[in-house]
């Protein structure tokens, strides 16, 4: 009886041991300064970004160069149904990236952009001084 105690103690331990460890683990974060084009197969027909201020939080890295972020999102009132997957290691990403100056024109053509968003996105350094004024050039030409 008294091994069973002490078996039972120890995996306690062992268990409380594991969950404090796991629970002040450091959890590294990056907030974005300007908004990132998402990309994914099927959905290059419309434009869609990621808003400046999102945080992404560090999932992990891969040999080929690629980091998995988590983005985390409350749906309010919302009940989806739910399944399980047949194997959780097969995740399906969307890509992000940031702005540059092709995708900065279908920006301004389909997609509404605040003043703010617009800022960030040329403050970024992602474009030259002649990309951006290329941009805003056709921009203007092209508006009714």
């Amino acid at each position: 009886m008294s091994f069973t105690l002490g078996a039972a103690a120890g995996a306690l331990m062992l268990a409380a041991a594991w969950f404090f460890r796991n629970a002040h683990q450091a959890v590294h974060v990056h907030v974005l300064d300007a908004p990132m084009l998402l990309a994914a197969d099927g959905m290059d027909k419309n434009l869609h970004l990621l808003p400046k201020g999102t945080t992404l939080y560090y999932d992990q890295g891969f040999p080929e160069g690629v980091e998995r972020y988590r983005v985390y999102v409350n749906l309010d009132h919302n009940i989806l149904k739910l399944k399980q997957l047949d194997d959780p290691t097969r995740i399906t990403p969307i890509r992000a990236q940031a702005i540059e100056a092709h995708e900065l024109k279908r920006a301004l053509r389909d997609y509404p952009l605040t003043k703010s968003e617009l800022q960030a996105i040329l403050k970024s350094d992602r474009m030259t001084r002649d990309e951006i004024k290329a941009v805003f050039d056709e921009f203007l030409r092209n508006r009714p």
